[in-house]
């Protein structure tokens, strides 16, 4: 049988807290799922933040970002433009 991947657009805030109970909130956009036999093989969700957030994220290696993919140099985002990040 074939894997079948869903996508389901969701569009909300969505509040993590990290190790120290502070509050990260992101907009979630998008989950999708892929199944193979009603076995899950993959879970990817989609997230927007800001430049200032991601910062935050990058620094305090939350969402384990794997180093050298992220962060090539130093970037300077523009401030009113969303950052997207995909999580597995």
């Amino acid at each position: 049988m074939l894997s079948q991947s869903a996508s389901h657009q969701i569009n909300n805030e969505v509040t993590f807290l990290d190790s120290a109970q502070s509050p990260l909130v992101v907009c979630a956009v998008n989950l999708t799922f892929t199944t193979k036999n009603n076995e899950l093989l993959d879970c990817r969700l989609t997230l927007q933040v800001t430049p200032q957030l991601y910062n935050r994220i990058e620094t305090e290696e939350l969402f384990n970002l794997k180093p050298g993919i992220y962060n090539f140099e130093q970037v300077n985002f523009l401030h009113d433009t969303n950052i997207t990040i995909e999580t597995k």
